[in-house]
């Protein structure tokens, strides 16, 4: 089956949000036994089975909805069920509240960033490629379409998440304070256009 431009764009979605889930259940949860990297569905199902014991403390009831959905929506793209523009805009929009609920950019955004076996900052392997400061910010911009709250945040996540690598912080700035910084000089020298 070839993929139409609504089942492409929930792959996308998924793929974006793979690397922050995975650091997000790493981060909250001991890690469970697992041969190789999780797969999306297998993040998600330990979200749901583990709900009570330990995710319930760190994200709102609602947050299990969302799970659930997206769940579903990827159950339904691996068995090559066909989405309408509607179902897509439907997941996308849940995989970016999921993502603001546990502190990861936008997916969307994440996407077109590389990314790495794990978003976590420790399990990122030296010899990782990852974008300089000035590349991603100006990828977030756009993507945000110059939302400079939202920008800041995006920055941030990436950052923490290890898609993104200061070389030094002399300044002692937190990520949100040098999204904020690159921001104001992008936009006085010009390199950071929508």
């Amino acid at each position: 089956m070839t993929d139409s431009p609504q089942r492409t764009r929930v792959r996308r979605v998924l793929d974006g949000l793979k690397p922050y889930l995975e650091a997000f259940v790493g981060t909250v949860s001991p890690p469970q036994p697992r041969r190789g990297t999780a797969d999306t569905a297998a993040l998600l199902k330990e979200l749901i089975t583990r709900w009570e014991s330990r995710f319930s403390r760190e994200l709102p009831p609602v947050a299990r909805s969302y799970v659930h959905e997206l769940l579903d929506v990827r159950n339904r793209w691996a068995h090559e069920q066909p989405f309408t523009v509607a179902d897509a805009d439907r997941a996308v929009d849940t995989a970016r509240q999921l993502a603001r609920l546990i502190g990861a950019p936008d997916p969307t955004a994440a996407a077109n960033l590389p990314s790495p076996r794990s978003a976590s900052p420790r399990a990122v392997p030296a010899s990782t490629k990852r974008p300089g400061q000035r590349e991603t910010m100006r990828t977030i911009w756009s993507s945000v379409g110059g939302d400079e709250g939202r920008a800041i945040a995006d920055y941030a996540a990436a950052e923490r998440f290890g898609l993104v690598l200061r070389k030094t912080n002399k300044s002692g700035y937190s990520p949100e304070d040098y999204a904020k910084a690159l921001i104001s000089d992008g936009l006085r020298k010009g390199w950071l256009k929508q």
